[in-house]
């Protein structure tokens, strides 16, 4: 879990300096975070189904 928070940190380093007059870069960190966790446990679930 560490390393996943680590590259969305990184992420969105990048995206800050990129746009760092523009505000909405912070809106877009939190979205990837729960997609990817939302993304783990479904791909795990259609796994343990089968």
């Amino acid at each position: 879990m560490g390393v996943r928070i680590d590259l969305a940190k990184l992420a969105g380093d990048t995206d800050h300096a990129d746009r760092s007059t523009e505000e909405p870069t912070t809106e877009r960190r939190p979205l990837p975070l729960p997609r990817l966790l939302r993304r783990r446990p479904e791909t795990t679930d259609r796994s343990s189904g089968s």
